[in-house]
């Protein structure tokens, strides 16, 4: 029953949510029931498997328990709790708003002397406040709970950042349960708004998805990187639940110490952004109700009007991305993409006539919407496909970029990196790899005259783009066959990462064709760029008690440590490296590496941190380490060589050869380049025998304690060099293969 007083016409809006709560018992005991389980319940079930790993003997320690208790618990790693989020979020906005889709529930209410808006606010305030207050006192509680023998687990920077989660989470409660609510407005129906809701929460998300995937498939030039060019942040703009899920891998970051967009200038700016939104979502409810018509309740549609866009809203990405299914599983084919732009066309448009009408004859109707979706369809189809606006061809002007980077898959492509390389100053972190091209790009900032070189490499990859992208797109070609296109080419693909003056990042991959001399010239300036070194090899950046223990290594010799000699080679290999110019990678193959090792607290090794290539040229280097007993120049010695391999793989046969006499391997071995050492440039390496690097080499060798399949020999692997001539006694053995 409706109280009378309740409904008086000066009734308080407080008076109003009191006697809306009565009708919503069941959702405030579902409420209160999921914090529960969220959040105490879920706590004593997580520090009882803590306690027993650390009872147990496992390496779990009172500090790692802390940092899980605060992550998993109390702040928006709280996995249970974010599902929560989005269910009552559902719930309460849907169940809250029901007498909208009521008839006889608005002539009641109708006939009242309230105005709707008042109506309206009770409900809507009651569904974030039954969902707040229970989360509140959960969250509190389970802060108190304190279970024995984990005394001190919650300490006083996590109260801050408690308190700070939970106005969080109730604040993308809110941004969720205002798009539902948005959607029961916009509704005559309850599943209708059950529907709507998934569209307003996820089709920013959805159409995102289809800008992304467009763009990776349709521009060619398009470089999305492996690492720090995630689009998750993006992402996070186009929805609350998406920002939800990102911000849950942010907060990880920031307890863990790991980098991340940071508290305040992060997730706190997120927050008041979807803050903000809520706060228009309700102001558009309820200039919504104002002007709703009573008799929109039992209609899909609340708002005639509304009807055209909403349909095209929806119909659009459907039809885009039924077409890049297609185009996908077609393997490229352009007939298969039209066929899926129809397809998704006209299903998503007889799907939301059916759902408008609840008649299925009702899809023959909205033919003008249907036409505006088309035609909105093909315009971004030919904007992609053509590249109407030149994504693939355009190159920034010089003075409008304020700084560039540059990487290349040929060129430098065996020298990685990982954690170690980025965080200074510490042996002691959780090392993991990083992808070259995305590092080099990030920290190389070329500046001046070398933009403009690096604008000549750009521009021959633009050019090739203009000439192949749609043979590209559609005729299916492969990263090998646009290696190989051209006369005479030697394609690699390389990267540019433009730093414009007005704040955006312009990212781009061309394959380039290192044959060209005026490749191989502006390559070579940028080489000579101290940013460009610096870059490549972040090791000249640090101080010598930053680099871990040196040891020495080559394909032929035993690792060894040269650390008594650290300071002189260091000093040394600085001064040469700075000294080492184009020529020298084009040249040159390295002798060996200085490798970098790190260890933990505890001595424990961890990781090797630089590996520093040593070339012939680099004499004084050279010259330390012979007075260390290493000779780097015994890199192809055969002396220690017991047996090789050869092989030749080829369109029509395989060719191999097996040789065990020792002048045999040396004659191999002195026309052998080790095959690492060759494709760290292979880009820059020229030859008048370039198929020779189509013969594989296996040597084996007999004084190591590596074992492999031949005789319990290691092996390493070799290609014939170039600048040399097989030996006519190999290629007679390959063609006696049976």
């Amino acid at each position: 029953m409706t109280s009378k007083s309740s409904f008086s016409e000066y009734v308080s809006l407080g008076t109003l949510m009191k006697e809306n709560l009565k009708r919503r018992l069941w959702t405030i005991a579902l409420s209160a029931l999921g914090c529960i389980f969220a959040m105490p319940v879920y706590a004593a079930l997580m520090s009882n498997i803590w306690m027993e790993r650390m009872t147990g003997g496992w390496a779990t320690t009172a500090e790692e328990i802390r940092i899980s208790y605060f992550c998993n618990i109390m702040s928006l790693g709280n996995v249970p709790v974010m599902l929560l989020i989005c269910g009552l979020a559902l719930v309460n906005g849907i169940q809250g708003m029901m007498y909208l889709h009521s008839r006889m529930q608005l002539d009641v209410y109708g006939a009242l002397p309230v105005r709707r808006t008042k109506l309206f606010n009770a409900c809507y305030l009651n569904g974030i406040l039954i969902f707040a207050l229970p989360y509140i006192v959960m969250y509190w509680l389970t802060v108190l709970f304190v279970k024995p023998g984990i005394r001190g687990l919650v300490t006083g920077p996590m109260l801050l950042y408690g308190a700070a989660s939970v106005l969080i989470v109730i604040v993308f409660y809110t941004a969720i349960y205002s798009l539902v609510v948005l959607a029961a407005v916009l509704t005559g129906n309850t599943v209708v708004a059950i529907m709507g809701a998934g569209v307003l929460t996820l089709f920013g998300s959805l159409y995102y998805a289809a800008l992304y995937w467009f763009k990776e498939t349709f521009f060619v030039s398009w470089y999305a990187g492996y690492s720090y060019m995630s689009p998750t942040e993006t992402l996070a703009y186009t929805s609350p639940v998406s920002a939800l899920i990102f911000l849950v891998e942010e907060t990880s970051k920031l307890i863990y110490g790991e980098e991340g967009i940071g508290f305040a200038e992060g997730i706190l700016k997120f927050t008041m952004i979807y803050l903000l939104v809520s706060v228009i979502l309700y102001l558009i409810c309820v200039k919504l109700v104002a002007i709703r018509p009573s008799e929109a309740a039992g209609r899909a549609m609340a708002f005639k009007k509304t009807k055209p866009f909403i349909k095209v809203f929806i119909t659009l990405p459907a039809a885009l991305l039924a077409a890049l299914l297609f185009f996908e599983i077609s393997s490229t084919k352009a007939g298969w993409y039209i066929f899926g732009l129809a397809a998704g066309l006209l299903i998503a448009h007889a799907v939301t006539q059916i759902i408008y009408e609840f008649d299925f004859k009702a899809c023959i109707k909205g033919l003008g919407s249907l036409a505006v979706t088309a035609g909105l369809a093909a315009a971004v189809s030919c904007i992609f496909i053509f590249d109407l606006f030149g994504y693939d061809t355009c190159i920034p002007e010089p003075e409008k970029v304020s700084s560039a980077g540059f990487a290349s898959e040929g060129i430098h492509s065996r020298l990685e990196y990982n954690t170690a390389v980025i965080e200074s100053g510490s042996f002691h972190a959780d090392y993991g790899w990083i992808s070259p091209a995305d590092y080099r790009l990030e920290k190389m900032e070329l500046k001046g005259g070398d933009i403009e070189t690096l604008n000549v490499i750009a521009k021959q990859g633009a050019e090739w783009m203009r000439n192949n992208r749609l043979k590209r797109i559609f005729g299916g070609q492969s990263d090998t066959e646009a290696e190989e296109s051209g006369e005479g080419g030697k394609y690699f693909y390389s990267y540019v990462h433009y730093r414009l003056a007005n704040g955006r990042d312009v990212y781009r991959s061309y394959p380039i064709n290192y044959k060209d001399d005026e490749i191989l010239e502006a390559f070579a300036k940028l080489y000579a760029a101290k940013e460009y070194k610096e870059a490549v090899y972040p090791e000249l950046l640090r101080d010598n008690d930053e680099i871990g223990e040196l040891c020495y290594n080559n394909v032929s010799t035993r690792e060894r440590t040269v650390d008594p000699e650290r300071e002189r080679l260091l000093e040394a290999y600085r001064e040469e490296l700075y000294a080492t110019d184009g020529e020298t990678l084009k040249d040159e193959y390295p002798l060996g590496q200085l490798i970098s090792r790190v260890y933990d607290a505890e001595g424990r090794f961890m990781d090797n941190q630089f590996y520093m290539y040593i070339y012939p040229s680099m004499t004084k280097t050279i010259g330390i380490l012979k007075e260390l007993g290493v000779d780097p120049d015994m890199v192809y010695d055969s002396g220690n060589i017991g047996h090789i391999d050869v092989y030749h793989y080829t369109e029509n046969e395989d060719q191999n050869a097996a040789f065990d006499d020792a002048g045999e391997i040396k004659q191999i071995m002195d026309r052998a380049v080790y095959e690492e050492y060759y494709y760290l440039n292979a880009a820059l390496h020229e030859g008048e025998n370039e198929e020779n690097t189509g013969y594989s080499i296996d040597a084996y060798y007999t004084d190591s304690p590596n074992t492999n399949s031949y005789g319990g020999y290691y092996s390493n692997s070799y290609i014939f060099d170039p600048d040399k001539e097989i030996p006519e006694f190999v290629l007679e053995r390959l063609e006696e293969t049976p």
